[in-house]
């Protein structure tokens, strides 16, 4: 086998396209991309583990946002949130370790979720080691108490999807346009994670609604769903000369939309904890038929601080009882915010203390509320393969209308063939073909042990093991010299574990980004054996409900899809901005952020998708005019002017004078003009519109 084309592009200088095997064919600029790809791709609820590996995906896993501890620790007390979702409290691990020869107190909070970002989130799942962890028990450095779906069983970053994908024209597709079946839509399900803050004074009071005339709810409780429409409470401003017709049990129960102020979650969320802090700046405003519910979760949040504090305390008495009055066991500063915030709390019930919070005083109550919700995406939903080539979901279609093949295995995507060449990223290309080869090589073993067995869970004996050894020694040697080392490491219980484990998942080759051995050399010399991937016609239904065989032959490959965080079928994908009572657009404020299910903080500036949409219907002057006003300084100013200085408060007719303010001023192209200047190349606009 020739390796004079081998890549040398190593991973340790490629970042986060180290973990793309086959980037070294593929464009810079889609690499790139890629880059930006990795980035926004959302936390799914069940991803997959990538087929091909390069050693990165082991790298990123050590680094996940999971929870784990930082030294060798001994349990002192755990303790766990009363009243939590679905019996996954988050815990409190007060652990004690040695540093530096001195005992040190330490705080581990595991959380039930976490998100870094506005709209998505993620679940945290504890492990066998957190849940089976007591009173002195000793936790390695570096153990995982909680992970996200997102890290492997071998410790791997996974975040995307593995799909077979068809390159093939069909009805519905077109260069950056995919077709997605129906269950695979399912499968790129993601989470979203929203925390709202809701502050109620003695100039406001809440709406009932998810209660009746006998029990007051202004908010669902703790495993129950958001309203339909997102709308997780309100609150109504107290006017004591409205008050006999505003605060009846009838006009309380339902949201007034002109008059209420409304917090909004995406729909169909589910409440997964409720913490609510009781002010002592004022009286208590409310009756005891709306205070119920906050009250209760007053207490149940003081119980639990209460708890924390009674441990903490007798952790303390426990050393100083053991070692003499005058050992002192150091608590980290970690762990003194967090008690020094559970004390302040737990004393402000009694008046000792007046609570604040960013310095804004809790005269009633400070109700912090978080919800997830499951969603499901759909069309408009931005999806891409790790070598740049990104694309949205324009339809989805039952399992049964996606093309497969004579050997049963159905697309779960079909994307455009002539899309490849034009953005030069043929990585994806190569991922396909040995995609198809690591299904079909799968296939053909599970094929042969069941039909021997009847089962895909046998114990081999030394014939079958002599068997699989040489065929996994044919799948392997074209691909990579490392892997036959690894097989031959391997004694009969090892390999007997490597079969089950490549009959339970998918069947993972090593090809990392210099790869010994080139793509296409391995490529020809695959086709040359027996274990080549299938190649045949493909049938599909049309629209019209016609089953349709392809009259050339066409693969069925796989491909690592991820899910990006362009979404298009909920709330999140709306923008509209906040107007003035001369319906003119606005700057929103911090207050209105939750205000409505959609943003109201609109893009300014225009892609090059949106001005070529613009460009097949409107004239290019109209173009041309929307991006100066936007990006030009000088003419957004005379634009404002117009408009401030305009008897009806908002006029169209900009009176921009374009021989003194002419166009091409943009900072994206005045950056470039200054380049070409300095490379003795200068710019003048002509006007064709005459020609």
């Amino acid at each position: 086998m020739s390796k004079n084309n081998r890549t040398e592009l190593k991973a340790e200088f490629l970042a986060l396209a180290a973990v793309s095997s086959f980037a070294p064919y593929c464009s810079s600029p889609r690499m790139v991309m890629d880059f930006s790809h990795i980035s926004s791709r959302v936390p799914l609820v069940k991803p997959d583990s990538k087929i091909f590996l390069t050693g990165a995906e082991v790298e990123l896993g050590k680094y996940i946002n999971d929870v784990r501890t930082e030294h060798n620790v001994t349990v002192k007390a755990k303790i766990e949130k009363p009243g939590d979702y679905e019996g996954a409290a988050e815990t409190i691990l007060l652990v004690e370790y040695e540093q530096e020869g001195k005992l040190q107190l330490d705080l581990i909070e595991v959380p039930y979720q976490r998100s870094s970002h506005g709209y998505f989130g993620y679940k945290l799942h504890h492990t066998p080691t957190l849940e089976d962890a007591g009173f002195n028990t000793s936790i390695p450095a570096d153990t995982v108490l909680a992970a996200t779906a997102s890290l492997g069983p071998s410790g791997e970053y996974q975040f995307g999807l593995n799909a077979n994908v068809a390159f093939m024209s069909h009805p519905s597709v077109s260069e950056d346009g995919f077709v997605v079946s129906e269950s695979f839509m399912k499968r790129m399900q993601y989470t979203t994670v929203s925390k709202r803050i809701i502050y109620l004074t003695k100039e406001n009071f809440p709406v009932n609604l998810y209660g009746n005339k006998e029990v007051f709810k202004m908010l669902p409780e703790i495993g129950e769903y958001v309203r339909a429409d997102g709308l997780l409470c309100a609150t109504r401003d107290r006017v004591d000369w409205f008050s006999v017709t505003d605060l009846n049990d009838e006009s309380i129960g339902c949201f007034d939309p002109t008059f209420d102020d409304p917090v909004f979650v995406p729909p169909n969320s589910k409440v997964v904890d409720i913490r609510v802090v009781k002010g002592n700046w004022a009286k208590n405003e409310y009756p005891a038929k709306v205070a119920r519910q906050l009250d209760e979760h007053t207490n149940v949040l003081l119980e639990y601080y209460d708890t924390i504090i009674r441990r903490y305390d007798s952790i303390h008495a426990d050393y100083r009882k053991r070692y003499g009055s005058e050992f002192k066991l150091r608590d980290t500063p970690r762990l003194t915010r967090f008690i020094a915030d559970c004390i302040i709390k737990r004393d402000a019930r009694n008046g000792k203390t007046k609570l604040t919070h960013r310095k804004v005083n809790i005269d009633q109550y400070r109700i912090e509320v978080t919800c997830m919700s499951t969603v499901t995406p759909g069309k408009g939903q931005k999806i891409a393969d790790m070598y740049g080539g990104k694309g949205v979901v324009c339809h989805i279609l039952p399992d049964h209308c996606m093309p497969v093949d004579q050997n049963g295995v159905r697309a779960d995507v079909v994307a455009d063939a002539n899309s490849t060449i034009s953005r030069m990223n043929l990585g994806r290309v190569y991922e396909h073909y040995f995609g198809a080869y690591s299904r079909d090589s799968k296939h053909r073993m599970q094929q042969y042990i069941f039909n021997k067995y009847k089962t895909l869970s046998p114990f081999l004996d030394n014939e079958d093991a002599a068997y699989l050894r040489k065929w996994f020694t044919e799948i392997y040697t074209p691909v990579n010299s490392e892997m036959i080392a690894f097989l031959n490491g391997l004694d009969d219980e090892g390999l007997n574990q490597h079969v089950a484990e490549t009959l339970n998942a998918e069947m993972s080759l090593y090809y990392p980004t210099d790869n010994e051995n080139n793509a296409v050399d391995i490529i020809v010399d695959i086709e040359k054996t027996a274990h080549k991937p299938h190649l045949g016609p493909l049938t599909y239904v049309d629209d019209l409900g016609n089953t349709v065989v392809t009259e050339e032959d066409i693969r069925i490959g796989k491909l690592y899809y991820l899910v990006l965080d362009k979404v298009a079928n909920d709330y999140s994908a709306v923008s509209s901005a906040k107007v003035n009572s001369f319906n003119f657009p606005i700057k929103g404020s911090a207050a209105d952020k939750h205000k409505y299910p959609h943003s109201l903080t609109p893009t300014t500036t225009m892609s090059e998708t949106e001005v070529r949409i613009m460009l097949s219907f409107a004239d290019p002057a109209l173009v041309a005019e929307l991006m100066d006003l936007a990006l030009n300084p000088v003419s957004h100013k005379l634009a404002i002017k117009d408009i401030l200085t305009s008897e009806p408060a908002f006029n169209s007719e900009y009176n921009i004078n374009r021989e003194a303010d002419r166009y091409g001023q943009t900072k994206s192209l005045m950056l470039l003009k200054h380049i070409f200047t300095a490379s003795g190349f200068d710019f003048e606009h002509l006007d064709t519109s005459e020609q």
